[in-house]
């Protein structure tokens, strides 16, 4: 029986009735005319041009200007934009995404790339002479670095200066949070007191927030557009802070012979308040790949994930889950171990909610490890059997198929008896087609689609193992 389509709720008929009300009424709503008549964009800087065989040729600011429409809930906005001109396409950026990275590599030499500085608009009913002092603020003024590294950054005519980096990848880092006066700078020279990318790197990686520099934390402002030099959220979302720890990670990742830095790395991951968990996806897959460099390399890193996991602290599932991931390429009995200890607790006690997708992340771990060895001691043997047998579910899609899946494509990695008889046992109860055997461990891509792994029972993949022998 077809159950009956709900009426609309009295909280939508009141908004729809905020919304038609002036229309309805006959007395739309107009722009001022102070406003309609502003000019799209306009320069706020001077143009800073760079050496010769720098990476970047220039950078200015501009505020462009969106005049608003009646149906809309503001007049009208305005952002302040630094604009960098990149000659080159500069250093690998690990945390550009696919289409950044392909657009990079059709557009010509030159290209700009922007940085979103402030942000602010005008809402019906407000005094735009505020939002208009804000637009029209007196110029910026920049400076650049005797070796294009940085750039130094005044919104007061020269009295103060922010940091904005251009050696963190692909992307400049802009720090607003951190000013200096010009009176603390030897001979008016800003970047004499402002510090270096590395050095403000390691303070926000340290403190997991942006700092001066010198291990102070700033406290968090508002991203509202209302402070003048805010870094906002642009098209991939995130705070202030958030921002700004992408632009220490960039940073720390075109860097991955700097073990400091990715011993600070890791501990900015791990650490439970971490924020890390809103990533999308493109990122989180390039920020697990350069921990994971760094964890190959660094006994230090690697023993920080690995505590990570050994605490199996129920308040830290997204942090295990990166520790997990940092430690997948990395062939070694003792990272082996540490996973199938944490996934067979996990599954001890029936997972629920985020306990889904960690068990998932470290299943695949767990069988990139294995593969890389060829081998497991005995226990972990018995663990992978457990866990190609365990008939559990989760809640809202097939995380246990991939658990399930991943036992079965670690186990087709041993050689022992143990294994091989498991896999024939369990492909006797195929009754269908074999799947595709899966090819490289692909990271994030093959745990996100979890869907996937669910194509064929355990069986089946077991069989599919086997035919390849």
């Amino acid at each position: 029986m077809r159950r009956a389509a709900l009426p609309p709720s009295p909280r939508s008929y009141a908004l729809a009735a905020l919304t038609l009300a002036p229309a309805l009424a006959g007395c739309p709503r107009e722009v001022p005319a102070q406003l309609r008549e502003h000019a799209y964009e306009r320069a706020m800087s001077n143009v800073v041009e760079a050496p010769a065989g720098s990476a970047v040729r220039r950078a200015r600011v501009l505020v462009r200007y969106h005049v608003g429409k009646p149906v809309w809930g503001f007049m009208a906005e305005a952002e302040r934009l630094l604009v960098v001109t990149r000659f080159d396409r500069g250093p690998a950026d690990l945390l550009a995404t696919p289409a950044a990275a392909a657009s990079a590599a059709k557009e010509p030499a030159e290209r700009d790339v922007v940085v979103r500085l402030g942000y602010r608009r005008a809402h019906w009913g407000e005094d735009a002479a505020p939002f208009l002092a804000w637009a029209d603020a007196p110029a910026f003024a920049l400076r650049l670095a005797p070796d294009g590294h940085a750039l130094a950054l005044s919104e007061d005519a020269g009295a103060r200066w922010s940091y904005v980096a251009l050696d963190a990848g692909d992307e400049p880092f802009a720090c607003s949070h951190l000013r200096v006066d010009a009176s603390a700078a030897a001979g008016q020279d800003p970047f004499a007191a402002l510090p270096t990318t590395r050095e403000l790197s390691r303070s926000i990686l340290a403190s997991g927030g942006p700092s001066d520099g010198r291990g102070v934390a700033h406290p968090s402002e508002s991203t509202s557009g209302a402070i003048a030099g805010t870094a906002i959220a642009t098209s991939f979302g995130g705070s202030w802070s958030d921002l700004e720890l992408r632009g220490a990670l960039r940073y720390a990742c075109a860097h991955p012979d700097d073990a400091p830095l990715g011993r600070e790395v890791a501990s900015a991951l791990v650490r439970e308040s971490s924020s890390a968990s809103i990533w999308d996806l493109p990122t989180r897959t390039k920020v697990v790949a350069c921990l994971g460099a760094f964890a190959r390399t660094d006994a230090a890193t690697r023993e920080t994930l690995l505590g990570t996991l050994r605490s199996a602290s129920p308040r830290a599932l997204e942090q295990r889950s990166f520790a997990a991931e940092g430690l997948a390429a990395i062939g070694d009995e003792t990272v082996q171990r540490a996973l199938a200890s944490d996934l067979d607790r996990l599954l001890g006690q029936a997972p629920r909610f985020g306990e889904c997708d960690l068990a998932a992340r470290e299943a695949w771990s767990l069988a990139s490890v294995t593969t890389l060895l060829r081998a497991a001691p005995a226990d972990v043997e018995a663990a992978l059997l457990r866990f190609a047998r365990n008939d559990a579910s989760c809640l809202g899609g097939p995380t246990m198929d991939v658990v399930r899946a991943q036992a079965v494509r670690a186990l087709a990695a041993l050689g022992s008896d143990a294994a091989r008889a498991a896999l024939d046992a369990l492909a006797r109860s195929c009754g269908g087609a074999l799947p595709k055997w899966p090819g490289a461990f692909e990271n994030e891509w093959e745990v996100a689609n979890k869907s996937d792994w669910s194509v064929a029972p355990v069986g089946c993949w077991a069989g599919a193992a086997m035919a390849r022998r």
